[in-house]
């Protein structure tokens, strides 16, 4: 039974470890972890499909199940209004340094798109502390806002113009 300085640094001893000390159970869970990773954002892709519609949002749609929305990134969005053909897409931060909302801009309007934005905020502004997305139509559903929370706790100032899902 060595305990040699060779046998230590070359990670022979005591487990079965590669050249950077992982084990195979540590492997295993980290594979784990990358494929519970990998369905989480399946699942979130897949929400946010399910809110379109011929390629355009659908307040029908979204009025199914808007939980589903709640932890989609904006990143998310993006990559699933790219799958239906929107084109110029930004993402930037609210104008208002208060605010730490972040905005997806579609600048191109394509032949059978709706979206022109959505607005990502995580609440605790003027509309009170639950989060919510808005998503801004060129057609005639207008705007649509899912709020994460209850409608008591939700904020209006009377001149809403928006769609309000909780």
């Amino acid at each position: 039974m060595g305990t040699g300085k060779s046998e230590l640094y070359s990670g022979t001893h005591g487990s079965s470890s590669d050249a950077m000390g992982t084990t195979k159970q540590q492997k295993e869970k980290n594979k784990k972890v990358a494929e519970k990773r990998k369905e989480t954002i399946r699942k979130k892709l897949e929400a946010v499909r399910n809110c379109f519609l011929d390629g355009k949002i659908s307040l029908i749609k979204i009025r199914q199940n808007p939980k589903q929305l709640k932890s989609v990134t904006p990143n998310q969005w993006i990559k699933v209004l790219k799958e239906y053909g929107y084109e110029d897409i930004s993402k930037t931060k609210s104008k208002n340094p208060a605010s730490e909302a972040q905005i997806v801009r579609i600048s191109k309007e394509g032949k059978g798109h709706n979206v022109n934005q959505i607005q990502f905020s995580p609440g605790g502004g003027r509309h009170g502390e639950s989060p919510y997305i808005k998503i801004s139509t060129t057609d005639n559903q207008g705007k649509i806002k899912v709020v994460f929370g209850k409608k008591a706790d939700y904020k209006n100032e009377g001149n809403e113009r928006a769609t309000i899902i909780f």
